[in-house]
């Protein structure tokens, strides 16, 4: 049989640890009005000021942050928590900023289906009598 050679293998493996790390970014909301940055990044800030967020790009593949000083962050993110994080950042007392969905008229927007299956639990809870 043929074997693989070790160099190989190593090579591989550190690949797929890479791809993994680079992928494994998330964001943490606090009390005192930052916003945790955690990704593989280290040259970047880790924490932001949430009123220092002038707007959030939103686009099929992540978010782009345009802060009050002109700078701007791009992070790619999978649709349900970049949802589940905006929703948060949102209702955050210190976000004055605006959000703008960037390509909702090219692609399947995602946001109304969601909100679509939100009403539709809203109205099953209100016939329910809940």
């Amino acid at each position: 049989l043929y074997s693989v050679p070790y160099h190989i293998l190593m090579l591989f493996t550190i690949f797929v640890a890479l791809f993994g790390l680079g992928f494994h970014r998330y964001f943490i909301i606090d009390d005192k009005g930052n916003l945790g940055i955690v990704s593989f990044n280290i040259f970047k800030p880790r924490k932001v000021k949430i009123s220092d967020i002038e707007k959030i790009e939103v686009v099929k593949t992540g978010l782009s942050f345009i802060f009050k000083n002109g700078k701007k962050r791009q992070f790619y993110m999978r649709k349900w928590p970049k949802k589940y994080f905006l929703d948060a950042l949102a209702l955050h007392p210190d976000f004055k900023g605006e959000v703008e969905l960037m390509d909702h008229m090219t692609n399947f927007d995602y946001f109304a289906f969601y909100e679509e299956s939100k009403k539709a639990l809203k109205l099953k809870l209100r016939k329910k009598g809940l």
